[in-house]
């Protein structure tokens, strides 16, 4: 079956994390003799392969649905934004269709209308908070009525306290075989240490590739290409078990056999981005004040027709990834880097373009100060 397309995972064989894969699969499995909702997390550090966990996991199930929700770091009416995702992957992109799905329930009408204004497909206001995560329950519950769903929430570690206790909250009512894989950083330990530990919900930690299973990765991504073993072990070394460190080191050490590669990350990125040119840096720069969920159609509205222009006939690696809809954990590193590599630029009059462009295209969800109190654990929508 099709599956949703925005994992943040590179392509190439799966290396490692067996185990892990093992444990995602008995979750589901005891899900389904249970017939009741579960919840597993999933922690790791940034580019350790979180997201290609799940990738792998998901693309192995063969009779059940999957819904993709990721979190964003920041902007308004963000809160319940991956849910609106999994809206969208159920097919109710809209509130008619979010209606048509709830229709005959016992306040399937009512309900449908509650989650639309919670998540921004309409202007009504949610006037009765509370009864928000029971309505999100029913639809939960309808989803997963003909066959097993699996809701990924990418980048838990930026969810809003309000989101939390929901994933919370559906993992312990919904009665239906829905599971709850929810992938963070280790930052969501110390911001929530104690979520998940009501309904028992395990949690897997990511650890570094082994040496034999980085070694793989290297040896898979440079598919037959020559690079002196010097330089691999150098990576290996360097690379710590990181996949996203070690695949990056891998592509500049391909770009220029003579680049001294920097001992952290961040100081890769920021060397490879040194040497991109002019139109290149143009895109990254607007990509930097856009945000990390930068789209084609936003960077198209603010870049210098001149730089679209270039990169159309000269795309390179991070800005072709950029332009094709959406940003990867790559690209999260990567406009941290530019701080350092290009620092922003941009007139008054491009942010004011970015504002007028969100307006148009509904990115702002909810009007400023509509904020909403109430309910247990309802502390607000923006």
């Amino acid at each position: 079956m099709e599956r949703p397309s925005r994992f943040d995972s590179p392509d190439g064989p799966f290396v490692g994390r067996e185990p892990e894969l093992a444990g995602l699969a008995d979750a589901l499995h005891t899900t389904v003799r249970a017939g009741q909702a579960s919840m597993v997390i999933v922690v790791g550090d940034a580019g350790v392969g979180k997201s290609r966990l799940a990738q792998t996991f998901t693309d192995d199930i063969e009779d059940g649905c999957v819904v993709v929700g990721r979190c964003r770091a920041y902007g308004d009416g963000i809160t319940f934004w991956p849910l609106r995702e999994m809206i969208a992957d159920l097919g109710g992109a809209n509130g008619d269709a979010l209606a048509e799905m709830l229709a005959g329930r016992p306040d399937g009408s009512s309900n449908a209308a509650r989650i639309a204004a919670a998540v921004g497909l309409s202007q009504e206001v949610v006037d009765r908070p509370a009864e928000l995560f029971p309505a999100c329950r029913e639809l939960f519950e309808v989803a997963a009525r003909d066959a097993p769903l699996v809701a990924v929430v990418e980048d838990a570690h930026w969810a809003e306290p309000t989101l939390l206790d929901l994933i919370e909250y559906l993992a312990a009512t919904v009665r239906g075989t829905v599971l709850w894989l929810c992938l963070a950083r280790l930052d969501l330990l110390t911001r929530r240490p104690e979520w998940g530990s009501e309904i028992a919900a395990p949690m897997i930690e990511l650890e570094p590739l082994s040496t034999p299973d980085a070694r793989r990765l290297v040896i898979d991504r440079l598919d037959g290409r020559p690079l002196a073993s010097e330089t691999v072990g150098h990576i290996l070394a360097m690379g710590n078990g990181n996949p996203l460190f070690l695949e990056q080191m891998l592509a500049a050490a391909q770009d220029d056999s003579e680049l001294r590669l920097p001992p952290t990350v961040d100081a890769l990125l920021t060397a490879r981005l040194d040497r991109l040119g002019p139109a290149e840096k143009d895109v990254l720069r607007v990509a930097s004040v856009v945000g990390t969920d930068v789209s084609r159609d936003a960077l198209a509205a603010l870049t210098p027709a001149e730089a679209r222009a270039h990169l159309a006939r000269h795309p390179t690696a991070p800005t072709a990834t950029a332009l094709s809809g959406g940003l990867s954990c790559t690209i999260h590193m990567i406009l941290s880097a530019l701080c350092t590599a290009c620092p922003t630029s941009l007139s008054p009059q491009s942010h004011t373009k970015l504002y007028q462009f969100r307006i148009c295209h509904s990115t702002l969800l909810i009007p400023a100060g509509r904020v909403l109190s109430g309910g247990s654990g309802f502390t607000g929508l923006v």
